[in-house]
């Protein structure tokens, strides 16, 4: 049986994994262009903290997707998390008014959630998302890094 969606409070927190080569560079500093993409206006994936309320919780989450990308991509690293209040993310604005919404996402986890576009009105240009994206940017804290080796 699915697991059932959730509302996610403004009040919780949503983490997202940060991964190399992808996302950080080679002297560890994040490729924000590359930490959220939304590709071809996809949602993308965050931990709600609900589940996960610990940033430990959090790493073992990344370690063990580290392990499973690793059969296939061998150079692929967990580096750490990003996070956020949903409320801040959601009270992202741009003149235009389009913003973000996060939504749970149980198919993936009961702690999988999503942050996806929120389209406000006329539909959104490459600029809007350029501009969104560096709003989502300012909402999430500095990463707390991790190293799975290191137990």
């Amino acid at each position: 049986m699915a697991e059932p969606v959730e509302h996610i409070p403004d009040e919780d927190v949503v983490s997202r994994l940060i991964d190399a080569p992808h996302k950080v560079s080679a002297d560890d500093e994040l490729k924000w262009e590359c930490v959220f993409e939304f590709p071809a206006g996809q949602p993308e994936s965050v931990v709600w903290r609900k589940y996960k309320p610990a940033i430990d919780d959090v790493h073992r989450s990344g370690c063990e997707r580290q392990k499973t990308k690793r059969v296939d991509k061998p150079a692929w690293t967990y580096k750490g998390a990003i996070s956020s209040a949903v409320g801040s993310i959601r009270a992202i604005r741009n003149a235009r008014g389009h913003g973000f919404q996060v939504l749970h996402e149980p198919s993936e986890g009961q702690e999988h959630a999503e942050v996806a576009y929120l389209v406000g009105g006329d539909a959104l240009q490459k600029n809007d998302k350029t501009e969104l994206k560096s709003m989502l940017r300012d909402a999430f804290a500095d990463q707390d890094p991790h190293d799975c080796s290191e137990g």
